[in-house]
């Protein structure tokens, strides 16, 4: 299904202005972030085979990325999470549900350390852990020097995939990514793989959430997610699906399906699908 979406912009305590788009009228508020390099329609292809019906939906773009315009140096998980709630506040959602790709996944989870009672529930898709994990400076040097670069980027999107993803999803990606800054991909990577919050996480505590791991994920694999992850948030419930770390684009419609059910437990008003691919 087609959604027709609106644009807006907030702007942070920083001043960085996170430009974001709207569809539907509620009463269900879903945020959704993407990961490194993805923009505000990083989703299109997921939301196209869900149903919005009882929802209202923004996406937005990161600080740096997309639309939205750069900080020096302010990009934290406790920074990213508060941008969400910039745009939380600017589209006039109390609660809702946030949804995280990869490193957006991670700066979801600090939501309910900054705001524990306006998040309804987490989406984690192949998220990275809270806690750090020990990658050299000098690949996250190498990989920001991609800026750019399309032909590097298209050499991770390709080690990022395990499936064939629509021509026109793949360059998206790589247009997208290879336009941000060096400063924004090393900023970003430093804070996604070394800060450390997995105590916040621990303390905050149970909340409700869904976890969508995807079984070839080179990046963040399923028993990284299931220790790291799943370990650390009680009661989650846990996808998984067959296919690599871009399941937005593998596997938009087994999303969508999950992703509705998931939602129809935060609010009985949202109707469940009728089938349903989670364990």
């Amino acid at each position: 299904m087609e959604l027709t979406f609106t644009t807006h912009q907030a702007v942070t305590s920083d001043g960085v202005t996170l430009v974001y788009k709207t569809a539907g009228d509620g009463p269900l508020n879903l945020i959704l972030m993407g990961g490194w390099g993805c923009t505000r329609d990083y989703y299109d292809e997921t939301l196209a085979h869900m149903s919005i019906k009882g929802l209202r939906v923004a996406v937005f773009d990161l600080r740096g990325h997309g639309d939205s315009t750069e900080s020096p140096d302010s990009y934290s998980s406790a920074r990213q999470a508060a941008d969400v709630l910039a745009v939380a506040d600017a589209a006039g959602m109390d609660g809702f549900v946030a949804c995280g790709q990869s490193m957006g996944a991670k700066y979801v989870q600090y939501l309910p350390v900054l705001a524990p009672t306006r998040v309804l529930g987490l989406v984690l898709i192949n998220g990275c852990p809270a806690g750090r994990i020990d990658v050299p400076w000098e690949q996250i040097e190498e990989t920001s020097g991609y800026a750019g670069d399309r032909h590097a980027m298209r050499a991770t999107h390709n080690a990022m995939i395990t499936r064939t993803v629509k021509h026109e999803l793949s360059e998206m990606w790589i247009d997208n990514a290879a336009k941000i800054s060096r400063q924004v991909l090393r900023e970003t990577l430093k804070h996604c793989f070394y800060d450390d919050f997995e105590d916040k996480v621990r303390a905050a505590a149970p909340f409700r959430a869904l976890i969508v791991s995807a079984l070839h994920d080179k990046f963040f694999p399923v028993d990284m997610m299931q220790e790291r992850v799943t370990g650390i948030i009680p009661g989650a419930r846990e996808v998984y699906l067959d296919c690599g770390h871009e399941i937005p684009f593998e596997r938009p419609a087994e999303l969508a399906i999950a992703m509705e059910s998931f939602l129809a437990a935060c609010d009985p008003m949202i109707n469940a699908p009728t089938t349903l691919f989670a364990n």
